[in-house]
């Protein structure tokens, strides 16, 4: 009997088994590991997403190889593309491709099974639209305003994201516009230094821009051809004027720099905390103010150059400069102003929100530059750049 006691107390006390803390310690390992694993196949850079990405990168590399290939059969004797025959030989020899029933490039085209689409140029230069599009950008402006894209037309760089609406996304040339690249001979200006333009003559009346009318937000005020102040507008806002900064294969058209409506939606999108208004008009063109009952010339700069945003270059790319300087007093928008039947608005590097009447400027001294406007093609999306100079690709 004591034989079979000592056996069972030596039993029930044996420390070699696996004790409660033990096991919950080992299930604890258990369970940190099967967390690594799955964030190692599931997360952002996970072995999954990884996978899903170089399978992207491999369809697109094959699909934009087979487009290639057809383009290089399409070139005349003068060595151009015709577009016909582009359409033509895509349509012949890749099934499941919708192409767009365009006249002249950029030519878009979509797989139907895997929806990506194509742009072609003229040259053959073929691209993808994805990225970051103008509904991403136009619902976070706090995020995509005043980033640099590495945007190139006619050698002319430096554009900054500054609007977007549903479909598109407009870009705004980070500091002046050279004189080197204004076009004068279609929009009757002079050169005064590097960046400063004025209007020696009247400019006569323009129409080219009627069709983008709403997009470029110009529906506050009609323009009058008898009023100089909307001639000046005119030139500012005909797209023919600007084509020389449009590459075609990303964007829409080109005006002469942002209209006034489009400048208050982006300056408030950003702060909304220092609200401008120009929802009333006059005779010859827009009021400004700081509530939307005000009807005046401009909104000073003792108002504007203590806000937040007079620091931000979007808006404000030149600060404090002298009106005795040749360049960087202010920059013209393309919208007319009340004031008198010269005038367009301008942003002053002091800070107002005014007007000026850019008629011979060389000789008064006062010398406006120019900003214009890029409207991307709806289709185009933004890409993280790898260049340390710009925030995105196209």
């Amino acid at each position: 009997m004591n034989l079979k006691n000592n056996f069972r107390k030596r039993k029930f006390t044996n420390n070699g088994g696996i004790t409660l803390i033990a096991l919950v310690i080992t299930i604890i390992v258990l369970l940190i590991l099967a967390g690594i694993s799955i964030a190692m196949l599931t997360g952002k850079n996970g072995l999954l997403q990884k996978t899903m990405v170089a399978k992207e990168v491999s369809t697109e590399s094959k699909e934009k190889e087979q487009i290639q290939i057809e383009v290089l059969g399409c070139y005349k004797e003068d060595m151009r593309l015709s577009i016909e025959i582009v359409k033509e030989k895509l349509g012949n020899n890749i099934k499941g491709l919708i192409i767009d029933d365009a006249t002249q490039f950029p030519l878009k085209v979509t797989y139907t099974d895997t929806k990506n689409t194509y742009l072609i140029d003229e040259n053959g230069k073929i691209v993808i639209c994805k990225g970051i599009l103008a509904k991403n950008v136009k619902d976070e402006p706090q995020n995509f305003y005043g980033k640099k894209v590495n945007y190139r037309a006619n050698d002319v760089t430096g554009w900054q994201i500054f609007f977007a609406d549903e479909s598109n996304i407009f870009l705004i040339k980070e500091g002046f516009l050279p004189n080197t690249k204004v076009p004068f001979d279609r929009t009757e200006l002079k050169a005064n230094r590097e960046t400063s333009v004025y209007w020696s003559n009247m400019p006569t009346f323009q129409n080219n821009w009627n069709q983008y009318r709403e997009n470029i937000m110009t529906g506050g005020y009609d323009l009058e051809e008898d009023y100089n102040s909307s001639k000046k507008a005119s030139v500012l806002l005909n797209v023919n004027n600007w084509s020389n900064l449009v590459n075609s294969l990303y964007a829409d058209f080109a005006i002469g720099g942002p209209t006034l409506e489009m400048w208050v939606s982006s300056w408030n999108s950003l702060y909304p905390n220092d609200l401008v208004y120009c929802n009333n008009t006059g005779t010859y063109g827009y009021y400004v103010g700081k509530d939307s009952s005000t009807k005046a010339n401009e909104i000073s700069k003792s108002v504007m150059n203590i806000t937040e945003g007079y620091n931000n270059n979007l808006y404000y790319p030149f600060r404090d400069a002298s009106c005795s300087q040749a360049d960087g007093v202010a920059y013209l928008l393309s919208s007319p102003s009340a004031n008198t039947s010269n005038c367009l608005m301008s942003i002053w590097s002091d800070g107002a929100l005014g007007f000026c009447n850019t008629w011979d400027n060389k000789i008064s001294g006062y010398n406006p530059s120019l900003r214009p406007i890029i409207r991307l093609r709806s289709e185009m999306g933004l890409k993280a750049s790898n260049n340390p100079d710009y925030d995105y690709d196209l």
